[in-house]
């Protein structure tokens, strides 16, 4: 309420001239701030008025009706792994290319939850990767990326750090200008704050 505001600001007034007294003047007597202050006035505000009465939810819609009859029944796949659902989506022919070169990056994270954490179920996270190297694990898999694709990895870092950086994505000059800049970092490091301070320090961070 209005005098919950009003006395809040008289006490940032009271603060502000006692801080603001040249140092030669008296200081207020110690009494004065001993005073008893209404700072609640919960039992002078007025009532407040009843509730506005929230219309009823909207009905739920009806089900829909029947598929016809030349309509194949969906199977249901609620039961089948991810691995297994992704192989049943490979086997549509207008699919299968694409999948190709994504699937095998997403299959060692099986072993984690949605949430990023390990889940710790008895789950098979092997792949081969597109250059076939036969992944048995995350571990492993770690491991190659640590050791062949760490360059891309960072790159992929700090793409996403501009594009959250400047709040929009990036042109194609703009990404060229990134990936030379990837390869001037220290392939030994690759410090998280290296890459922050490289994105920070940019002229698209700087100019954006």
């Amino acid at each position: 309420s209005n005098l919950h505001l009003i006395s809040h600001l008289l006490l940032d007034l009271l603060v502000l001239l006692l801080l603001l007294l040249p140092p030669k003047l008296p200081p207020f007597p110690a009494p004065l701030l001993a005073l008893p202050c209404p700072l609640d006035f919960d039992d002078l505000a007025p009532p407040l008025e009843p509730p506005l009465e929230l219309p009823p939810p909207p009905l739920e819609p009806p089900p829909p009706d029947d598929p016809p009859p030349n309509v194949p029944e969906l199977k249901d796949d609620r039961n089948l792994s991810l691995r297994e659902r992704l192989e049943q989506h490979r086997s549509v022919k207008g699919c299968a290319k694409c999948h190709e070169g994504i699937d095998p990056w997403g299959l060692p994270f099986e072993s984690f939850n949605a949430g990023g954490l390990f889940s710790g179920d008895q789950v098979d996270s092997s792949t081969s990767l597109p250059d076939g190297t036969e992944i048995r694990d995350f571990t492993e898999f770690r491991a190659y990326l640590i050791e062949k694709r760490m360059p891309s990895v960072t790159f992929s870092v700090m793409k996403h750090l501009s594009i959250y950086a400047i709040g929009r994505s990036l042109t194609y000059n703009e990404e060229q200008a990134l990936r030379e800049r990837v390869e001037e970092i220290d392939c030994k490091a690759y410090r998280m704050q290296d890459l922050l301070r490289d994105v920070i320090q940019s002229d698209l961070f700087l100019t954006k």
